[in-house]
């Protein structure tokens, strides 16, 4: 069985259950409390950051709309500063 954990009044976490549920996966909502909620994650095993790092860098090579992601991702950090100066 699939479990999702949530943390109350989270839009992410509520849209993953309706997603789960229009898909009709069948699975355990886990809700968490906010604040406590890293703690406990890694009280039950999970690793942190290191994973959600791999997992975005993965996405960004995938899903970007821009050819060879991570050669355009290096040549393109530095401007950020500039927008947001802006």
């Amino acid at each position: 069985m699939t479990r999702i954990y949530t943390i109350p009044l989270s839009h992410p976490g509520l849209a993953a259950v309706g997603m789960a549920r229009g898909q009709g996966i069948v699975f355990r909502e886990i809700s968490l409390p906010a604040g406590l909620h890293p703690l406990i994650l890694r009280a039950q095993g999970f690793r942190g950051l290191c994973d959600s790092l791999r997992q975005r860098q993965w996405f960004a090579d995938v899903a970007s709309p821009f050819p060879l992601p991570r050669v355009t991702g290096v040549l393109l950090t530095p401007l950020v500063p500039l927008f947001v100066a802006q």
